[in-house]
């Protein structure tokens, strides 16, 4: 359901503002869709449209939020984070993330969706794990036509259409039924 990119930006956002910040966002951004969500029952609009209500909103209530925070002095959003330049990012990612979940219908009751959230947190905490290894960062700054080959591996894996190995070992009774039904004959 969610994928990768999904959750490396997500750990992009934890590890360039905080798990505080990222969850003060998150929260914002999940009422923000609901509300999208329930008004758009009512109201019959198209996606473009439900999508700019969307981020007007996520704004009017990210003001809200910070002004809240401020006014009874919980010091979530620290001071620091104004002049971070990059605390659009992590915006932007939660309305990604939020909105996804709504829009695909997200039922946490179901196997498929609390299996969806596990790879989606283990693929959150690998990358933050990643991006916090110090020789890792500087190799990537320092040499980054190695994502040409990450690049070319991923079009390579994109196109097999061959068995994947889970494949190969869930039909390997068959496999092997078939091998043994050959030799017979």
């Amino acid at each position: 359901m969610f994928g990768v990119y999904q959750p490396l930006l997500f750990a992009l956002s934890l590890f360039l503002i905080g798990w505080k910040v990222v969850l003060f966002l998150f929260v914002i951004a999940t009422l923000t869709t609901a509300i999208i969500r329930v008004f758009s029952k009512y109201v019959l609009l198209l996606q473009s449209a439900k999508v700019s209500l969307l981020i007007c909103l996520y704004g009017i209530l990210l003001l809200f939020g910070f002004w809240f925070d401020h006014a009874l002095g919980l010091g979530i959003i620290g001071k620091h984070l104004w002049s971070n330049g990059f605390i659009i990012l992590p915006v932007i990612i939660m309305i990604m993330a939020t909105d996804k979940i709504f829009t695909e219908h997200f039922k946490i009751t179901k196997k498929s969706a609390r299996l969806a959230l596990a790879e989606f947190v283990f693929i959150t905490f690998l990358s933050r794990r990643m991006l916090e290894v110090q020789f890792l960062r500087i190799f990537i700054l320092s040499y980054p036509e190695t994502l040409l080959v990450v690049w070319v591996l991923i079009i390579i894996v994109g196109r097999f259409t061959g068995l994947q190995l889970f494949e190969l070992l869930r039909f390997m009774p068959l496999i092997k039924k078939h091998l043994e039904d050959e030799e017979e004959e």
